[in-house]
């Protein structure tokens, strides 16, 4: 899905807390650049399903292509947060390589905003707290920090065999929105 032929800058500016718009160049380049790839490769996928689904109409493969996108959503703000945290640490603190590879890299985390909190807490109260800070000052935090349990549950639901409700709009909205606590995240940890 990668080669899919949607933008090729594979910047992409979540501009529409307010229901603006998406997809206008990102401006903002994280500090990151392997978790930015990721999250332009994971919304560029989204929007190649988007389109899949689309295309099949009613077909009962879209709800396969759906649970995936799901899935991949999520997962991608998972691995973000914890490539961001994992780097960062152990980068300060290489003798903790393997420590920190088991128990933030490689442990299973369902995304939310006080699961980011508590891992970075577990590392450093002055980074947690900016963090903290920083993004509940963003417009519609609170909201934000539903999107991303609301796509988190969906996951859930999906791994315990049940149907998603949702549609792939919303599905690539909460990605696009929980993006934002990983950019905040990621400016915290410089």
């Amino acid at each position: 899905l990668h080669n899919s032929g949607y933008d090729a800058s594979g910047k992409h500016q979540e501009a529409y807390l307010n229901g603006i718009g998406t997809n206008f160049q990102n401006a903002f380049s994280m500090n990151n650049q392997n978790v930015e790839n990721f999250l332009d490769d994971c919304l560029r996928d989204l929007e190649a399903i988007e389109h899949l689904i689309t295309g099949l109409g009613t077909s009962p493969v879209c709800s396969y292509l759906l649970k995936y996108a799901v899935i991949l959503a999520c997962s991608t703000i998972e691995q973000a947060f914890k490539t961001l945290i994992a780097d960062y640490y152990e980068h300060a603190a290489p003798i903790m390589a393997s420590f920190i590879s088991c128990h933030v890299r490689e442990a299973s985390k369902n995304p939310t905003f006080d699961v980011i909190y508590k891992q970075l807490l577990d590392f450093d109260s002055v980074k947690a707290m900016s963090f903290r800070t920083n993004f509940e000052a963003l417009p519609q935090a609170s909201f934000i920090k539903g999107l991303l349990t609301s796509l988190k549950n969906l996951r859930n639901d999906v791994a315990h065999g049940k149907n998603v409700t949702t549609s792939i709009s919303d599905v690539k909205n909460y990605f696009e929105k929980s993006r934002l606590m990983i950019e905040e995240l990621d400016k915290v940890l410089v």
